[in-house]
């Protein structure tokens, strides 16, 4: 949405249900007139278009007449993977003020909590400020004079808060460990003689041995895989650039070498690549 002097670009994301809503506003130093896009992702719904304050209808590419203010608000699933939140902001001019917020809804919370000096193991870069109603979290980040040279890409590690539909479930499986703990010391012999018949049963299988390459792999390599098993098996290559701190270039050449070893596999996702282990690694 660039091709002009940005005076100020401001993306708040709202993270509630399954999806992320963001709502952009860019203030433009003087009136433009352009032909821009407006970078919506495949799967993008619920757009709505707003230029210099007056509701238009979609167009993409878009021509501006003299506008200096652009609002645009849709909701997507492209800036999730799994239970992080993940985005890498980018200009193709010099933007005078920049502001990123997250919203994180009623039912949601972050995965590690926010310490005084507002360092967390959930919020990747430090945050400028945190703010919370008791209900819902609010991130914000804060850049002066960002330029396309620049880089700043933003990883927020959430889950969802417990609910008294969970907490039933544990407690009832709680009572249902105490009931078989309970069964276990009225009838230990039975119970152990079962056991053991199941047990020698067992024996004659032979049981499956778990691939273990990492020791034919570089430690770059390893890292890339920890991080894949620590996401369950799949990632966004963005994400794991992010948390591995690794180069596009390297991370291509890493995620190259492993999939001619057979290790992982790429899936083309909308404008999203995601990275998926092999099972039996």
């Amino acid at each position: 949405m660039s091709l002009a002097v940005i005076k100020e670009d401001r993306f708040d994301f709202l993270l509630q249900g399954k999806e992320v809503q963001l709502t952009r506003e860019t203030v433009f130093s003087e009136p433009v007139s352009h032909t821009i896009d407006l970078g919506l992702p495949a799967g993008a719904s619920k757009v709505s278009l707003w230029l210099d304050d007056k509701s238009v209808s979609i167009s993409n590419p878009l021509t501006l007449q003299e506008v200096s203010k652009i609002k645009l608000v849709y909701s997507t699933k492209d800036f999730l993977d799994q239970n992080d939140f993940f985005v890498n902001m980018n200009t193709l001019e010099t933007i005078k003020h920049l502001h990123v917020s997250l919203t994180l809804a009623e039912g949601y919370e972050l995965k590690l909590p926010v310490k005084e000096d507002l360092g967390s193991g959930s919020v990747y870069p430090k945050p400028s400020a945190v703010t919370s109603d008791g209900q819902k979290i609010k991130i914000n980040w804060d850049r002066e004079e960002f330029k396309p040279e620049d880089e700043f890409s933003i990883l927020v590690v959430f889950k969802e808060k417990m609910t008294g539909w969970l907490w039933i479930g544990v407690i009832a499986a709680l009572v249902i460990l105490l009931g078989i703990v309970l069964v276990w010391r009225r009838h230990p012999k039975k119970v152990q003689e079962k056991h053991m018949h199941e047990t020698s049963s067992e024996k004659h299988e032979e049981p499956k041995k778990e691939i273990d390459i990492s020791e034919h792999l570089k430690e770059e390599e390893n890292q890339v895989i920890q991080i894949l098993k620590n996401k369950e098996g799949s990632c966004e290559q963005g994400t794991i650039r992010f948390i591995g701190n690794f180069s596009k270039a390297k991370l291509s050449r890493i995620l190259s070498e492993l999939e001619a070893r057979n290790v992982v596999y790429k899936e083309i996702k909308g404008n999203k690549n995601l990275i998926h282990l092999k099972k039996g690694h």
